[in-house]
């Protein structure tokens, strides 16, 4: 009797016997199909890293970044360079200041690069000596016209100086007017504090030097171009003078400013009186650190603004005599680092703009 040949084994079909494990080669671990539902507790710990990630992510959201991590609040990308240039030539002051310091740049470039001996035959003379006395060349007449542009820019300068005439003049004498008039009226719990009367003098004896430094600088360049007639040379002469004069008033009243600030902070110290350093008194180290960077920052800003002033003081001596007092190189070198130096202060005040 013969036996039946063996059913061939189906590939569906699941035996019941598994087969023998090998003891160093243990299998490996089952696989989850893709489209199958995960085992109950594998379900239980994706959702509760779920959970945990969401909750982690909520802390970062609201949490303070680190100090390495926050930028300075003057360093700028390369990118915004062009953004805060355009901002900062919109205005008719700051365009001002970029003009003189490439005014200035110009004319001590021009100075420097000057042979002594201008008289030198021009067939002796190397190409390579002959490069700066043609580079001098050129930036004295680029000098002179960013000059013109910016006296050409100032025309306009009285009507930026009657805001301060109103605000010193007009406005103190129509609010006696209205003091005067309402004796009877209660007295408020909240006035203003009362301005240093040596600050108010100095501001408006510096408006009056203004104003005569910009009516006689508009009157002598518009003579100078013919558009006013009958104005003799001698005359514009003698009003450029007296033009240059007005300024060095101006300058040695700014640095009278400065002196009585200076003298002010160290009496009083009002700086620190005001504002969130009255709500913070409790916060301890955090205020105290505001505190020194907000003074540092005055200090700062108070020098710069002494070394602008120092810088100005002798040009406008120089230019105030008629045959000069100093050489042309030692004139535009004050006149590029005061130039530079609030050109700085202008550029670091446009970086937060716009954001």
């Amino acid at each position: 009797m013969t036996t039946p040949p063996a059913e061939p084994e189906s590939p569906d079909r699941i035996t019941d016997k598994p087969p023998p494990m090998d003891p160093s080669n243990p299998p490996p671990g089952p696989r989850i199909p893709s489209n199958t539902k995960p085992s109950s507790s594998l379900f239980i710990l994706q959702t509760y890293l779920s959970k945990t990630n969401t909750r982690v992510n909520r802390i970062n959201k609201y949490s303070p970044s680190p100090p390495h991590s926050s930028p300075s609040p003057h360093t700028t990308s390369t990118a915004n360079t062009p953004i805060q240039l355009h901002r900062l030539l919109s205005t008719t002051r700051n365009l001002d200041l970029t003009l003189s310091t490439l005014c200035y740049t110009s004319s001590f470039l021009s100075a420097l690069l000057r042979p002594s001996s201008p008289h030198l035959p021009t067939n002796k003379t190397p190409p390579l000596r002959s490069l700066p006395s043609s580079l001098s060349t050129s930036l004295a007449p680029l000098a002179s016209l960013l000059s013109e542009t910016r006296t050409v820019l100032r025309l306009f300068g009285l009507l930026g100086i009657y805001p301060s005439i109103y605000n010193s003049f007009v406005s103190p004498f129509l609010s006696q007017l209205t003091s005067s008039s309402a004796d009877d009226a209660p007295l408020s719990t909240n006035n203003p504090p009362k301005e240093d009367p040596i600050l108010t003098s100095l501001a408006r004896l510096q408006i009056i030097a203004g104003l005569a430094f910009q009516a006689l600088e508009n009157i002598a360049f518009l003579g100078d171009k013919g558009i006013l007639r009958g104005i003799r040379p001698e005359t514009r002469g003698k009003m450029w003078l007296w033009c240059c004069r007005a300024w060095g008033v101006g300058v040695a009243l700014d640095l009278g400013r400065l002196g009585r600030e200076w003298v002010l902070r160290r009496r009083e110290d009002p700086l620190f009186t005001e504002g969130v350093y009255q709500e913070g008194k409790g916060s301890g180290g955090v205020q105290r650190e505001r505190r020194e960077m907000e003074r540092r920052e005055v200090q700062e800003r108070w020098m710069r603004q002494v070394v602008v002033s120092a810088c100005y003081a002798p040009m406008t001596v120089h230019y105030s005599l008629e045959g000069g007092l100093m050489s042309e190189k030692l004139v535009s070198l004050c006149g590029l680092v005061a130039s530079a130096v609030s050109l700085r202060d202008a550029w670091r005040s446009t970086e937060g703009e716009g954001d």
